[in-house]
């Protein structure tokens, strides 16, 4: 049969399909995960949405958080397209579909809600991609983020965009990944707002597992100029496999605590702006007096100091192994480092890390980051 209209343009609904049908049995077998948490995804023929409700006790609050992966499946694709192998068989992509629902689960995490839904768009620019191997493997990243979380998949969307998306040379193509995730604060005396932080909270940090999903971009322009790129050897492995270490989830930590009764009065996922994003809430100055030693930092971080990047631009560009902040009053500081060195990390063996970082101050905005005697002003306010 000739090709019709759509895949002559570079749109053949018959490649990209059988990748459609694998994310709908991802969604058919975690559709019952979320009930847990007392939501239910009603049946629907052929729908375009989820339909949901929710059977517990009381009105909860709900939260919605979009996130996108960003450019870290640029990186998986250059090393399968370099032909390096992966020991696990997922082809560099069994992290990235835990990378992108965690940006968002972990959001969602801040304000006290535990993630309940998941909808997604993974699209890319050609056709091809939905038929290979990597693809089956995102399916099951995605899969196993679920799983962990207790979060159910719903309705997604897999489009070509041959005349919108282009991926950056060497690398022939790369799927761009997001995602909507929704939560869920029963009781409603769960919700964490933020506004109750005040001069002499303390900040407690909690060590990240690597990059997470912040910053690719400044990776991607400075380690392909090295004479192995993303081969490079570190840490036992390569810079590109340090790169994509899956982000932590720290939802199991807000949940921990909250069953203990300890109060956090805010969050800070650790993402964009790096070290500079404690400064945000711009009401504070933040006077960070302790960090992790050089050899407790994430191998990546020092790496590209190594290569050029100033010291004072990891601080504003990269976690340096402080993926989560907790904002807690003193009284609540001892019960909070307690309950979180016996909380388990999701998906991880071990434990979560606390770690005691600073102060909340009145003062001008900004931080006051001892540790490496700078002064950084909030995100985008050099």
């Amino acid at each position: 049969m000739p090709q019709n209209e759509n895949a002559a343009a570079g749109v053949n609904y018959g490649v990209i399909k059988p990748f459609k049908d694998l994310m709908v049995e991802v969604g058919r077998r975690t559709r019952h995960l979320c009930e847990k948490r007392g939501v239910f995804i009603l049946p629907t023929v052929n729908g375009h949405g989820v339909p949901y409700e929710y059977r517990g006790e009381g009105n909860p609050v709900w939260v919605a958080t979009k996130e996108g992966l960003g450019n870290k499946a640029w990186i998986a694709m250059l090393l399968n397209q370099l032909g390096y192998p992966d020991p696990t068989g997922q082809f560099h992509m069994g992290g990235i579909g835990i990378d992108t629902f965690r940006m968002g689960s972990n959001d969602n995490a801040a304000q006290g809600a535990q993630s309940v839904i998941l909808t997604d768009e993974v699209s890319c620019g050609v056709d091809e991609f939905f038929g290979t191997a990597p693809a089956t493997a995102l399916a099951g990243s995605f899969e196993y983020a679920c799983v962990i979380a207790g979060c159910s998949m719903g309705q997604g969307e897999s489009p070509a965009y041959k005349y919108l998306m282009q991926a950056a040379p060497p690398v022939k193509y790369a799927p761009s990944l997001s995602v909507c995730v929704i939560g869920i604060v029963p009781p409603t005396a769960r919700y964490i707002s933020g506004e109750g932080v005040r001069p002499g909270h303390i900040m407690i940090g909690y060590l990240s597992s690597g990059l997470h999903s912040n910053g690719i971009s400044p990776i991607i322009r400075r380690v392909p100029q090295l004479k192995d790129g993303f081969l490079t050897p570190l840490n036992g492995h390569t810079v590109g496999e340090e790169c994509l270490i899956p982000t932590r989830s720290y939802s199991g930590l807000v949940e921990a605590l909250q069953n203990t009764g300890v109060v956090v009065d805010a969050w800070l996922p650790c993402t964009g702006d790096g070290i500079a994003k404690i400064g945000s809430d711009e009401r504070f100055h933040y006077v960070v007096e302790h960090w992790l030693p050089d050899e407790k930092i994430p191998p990546l971080f020092l790496f590209m100091e190594k290569i050029g990047v100033p010291r004072r631009s990891l601080a504003d560009t990269w976690n340096c192994g402080i993926g989560y902040i907790a904002f807690v009053h003193p009284d609540q500081v001892d019960s909070v480092m307690e309950v979180s060195a016996k909380t388990p990390i999701d998906g991880e063996e071990g434990f979560y890390e606390p770690l005691v970082l600073g102060r909340v101050e009145e003062g001008p905005p900004g931080t006051d980051f001892q540790p490496w005697k700078m002064q950084l002003p909030p995100p985008g306010k050099e």
